[in-house]
C-alpha cells in the first residue's frame, strides 16, 4: 500500500492566497501613493518656510537692503542670492529648483515685514514642468493641513509669477 502524505499546496490554496494578497494591494498602494504626494508637499513648504527665515536673516544682517526697503517698500531676493551656501539643492521630485524661485519682502505702513514666496522646482525633461509652491503669504505657509490640500501647492505645470520688485 502506497502512503500519499506528500506536503504541499493545492491550486486553490494557492488561488486563494493570491486573491486575497491582490485585494490587500488594491487598498495598500493608493494610500501609500498618497503619503508619498502628502510628505513631498511638505518638503515644498518646509523649504518655503527655510527659504523665508533666510530671507529674514539677510534683512537683519544686511542694512543696505533694509535702507532700500524702507526706499522702495519691496524687495525680491531670488533663490540664488539668498541660498548661497545651496541648502536647497534637492527638490523633492528629483528636479532642481528654478531660477524663477524668489521671496519677495514687503514693508507695510506699519513698518511690518511681510513675505510672499514662491518656490518651483521644474523636472528635467525636453518640456519643462513646475511643481512647488506659487508665490503664497508666508503666514499661509504655517497651517499643517496645507500640504495635502492647499490651491498654493502645484503639482502640475505652473504658471510662473514674475516679482514685482527689485530684484536681488
Amino acid at each position: 500500500m502506497k502512503n500519499i502524505n506528500e506536503k504541499g499546496f493545492t491550486l486553490i490554496e494557492l488561488l486563494a492566497t493570491m486573491s486575497i494578497l491582490a485585494i490587500i494591494m488594491l487598498l495598500a498602494v493608493p494610500n501609500v501613493v498618497g503619503i508619498v504626494q502628502r510628505n513631498k508637499n511638505k518638503t515644498y513648504i518646509e523649504d518655503a518656510k527655510k527659504l523665508v527665515s533666510l530671507s529674514k536673516y539677510k534683512i537683519k544682517s544686511d542694512p543696505s537692503l533694509k535702507s532700500l526697503l524702507q526706499t522702495h517698500q519691496s524687495a525680491c531676493l531670488s533663490l540664488q542670492y539668498l541660498d548661497a551656501g545651496k541648502e536647497l539643492n534637492d527638490a523633492p521630485n528629483g528636479g532642481t529648483y528654478s531660477n524663477e524661485s524668489y521671496v519677495r519682502v514687503l514693508l507695510d505702513y506699519a513698518g511690518e515685514y511681510n513675505y510672499e514666496v514662491q518656490l518651483l522646482e521644474e523636472d528635467n525633461t525636453k518640456t519643462t514642468i513646475y511643481r512647488g509652491i506659487k508665490a503664497t503669504d508666508s503666514k499661509n505657509l504655517t497651517d499643517s493641513t496645507t500640504a495635502s490640500k492647499s490651491e498654493s501647492i502645484v503639482s502640475s505645470n505652473a504658471t510662473k509669477v514674475s516679482c514685482s520688485g527689485k530684484m536681488f
